[in-house]
């Protein structure tokens, strides 16, 4: 944890020296948060000359190369979002059967079926629980929109679930040490 606070905390000093930083679109999720806050993110700076191309062909094309060869970095979700059941279905047995085959598969490391055995649980019975389950798995699988949704749906279930509050802070978490990263990266050099 202090690792990763340390992170966030050069993220910090970087956005102060240049708080233009903060308007990549890697930051976006940072914004939103310190606009959830009602803190004010300043505008950017008003470029007066096109950028200073280097050697290599510019200062942009390194930026983006370099983001490809992050191996944290999740590429974009093109799958849709999981199946949400509308409606109140009461079998549990069955429920209960595919949450069993969906924490089997989640132990074998087989994220996919666990997510499949979720959704049928989930069309079953509701329950905020199989909700946030089901979300870690998305998250295991490098799907965070999807894994906020569902954590959202748990907490509209339960807003006391403490496993979906903290899948989607892990979530959040792993999003602003990235960005940490990067911008500190982007500082150093590297």
């Amino acid at each position: 944890m202090t690792e990763h606070l340390q992170s966030v905390l050069q993220f910090i000093e970087a956005a102060k020296e240049n708080p233009d930083l903060l308007h990549k679109d890697v930051c976006a999720p940072v914004r939103d948060f310190i606009e959830s806050f009602g803190g004010v993110v300043p505008g950017p700076a008003v470029k007066t000359s096109p950028p200073e191309q280097d050697a290599v062909g510019g200062a942009a094309a390194a930026a983006a190369e370099e983001e490809e060869d992050d191996p944290e970095r999740m590429k974009p979700e093109t799958e849709a979002l999981p199946p949400m059941p509308s409606g109140s279905g009461e079998d549990y047995e069955k429920a209960g059967e595919h949450k069993q085959k969906a924490s089997d598969a989640k132990g074998a490391g087989d994220f996919a079926l666990a997510v499949e055995e979720y959704t049928a649980a989930l069309l079953a019975q509701a329950s905020a629980l199989t909700f946030a389950n089901r979300g870690d798995c998305l998250l295991k699988m490098k799907r965070p929109v999807a894994a906020v949704a569902d954590c959202d749906a748990a907490l509209g279930i339960n807003p006391d679930s403490a496993k979906a509050l903290k899948i989607k802070g892990d979530e959040q978490w792993s999003v602003v040490a990235w960005v940490g990263r990067v911008i500190v990266g982007d500082r150093q050099g590297t």
